[in-house]
């Protein structure tokens, strides 16, 4: 079933890929992909899942916040092809970002102090007798 690298826990019938060995996941994903979709969403999950459950304690909510708003964002795309360009519409946005941060920090937070608002608090009192 897969042509290199380690192979980890069967899942749903199938073996998964070390989530350390790319090749060996892009080749599972890509035959799943051609021969059965729901495999292939399922693989694709317990991938993401594992990838998250690696990572440091501190970094994985915050990573699972993440693939909250990408599961979010292409939630709406109802084929693959319109799937693979959300996402590629969505790397290039962070990238840009990115690039815009590490290149002129200074102008990315003077932009955003000017169009951020400050948040009205509004106290929450308590019921009485509850």
């Amino acid at each position: 079933m897969f042509r290199r690298g380690k192979v980890e826990m069967l899942f749903g019938g199938h073996m998964l890929p070390d989530i350390d060995d790319t090749r060996a996941i892009i080749d599972h994903l890509t035959e799943l992909a051609e021969t059965d979709e729901q495999k292939f969403e399922a693989a694709s999950r317990e991938i993401i899942r594992r990838t998250i459950a690696s990572f440091p304690e501190e970094y994985r909510r915050r990573a699972e916040g993440f693939q909250f708003r990408i599961d979010t964002a292409l939630a709406p795309c109802k084929d693959p092809v319109t799937r693979m360009n959300r996402m590629v519409e969505i790397f290039w946005k962070h990238f840009q970002t990115f690039h815009d941060v590490f290149n002129n920090p200074e102008k990315v937070l003077a932009e955003r102090q000017e169009t951020s608002q400050p948040a009205r608090v509004i106290p929450l009192k308590r019921q009485q007798g509850g």
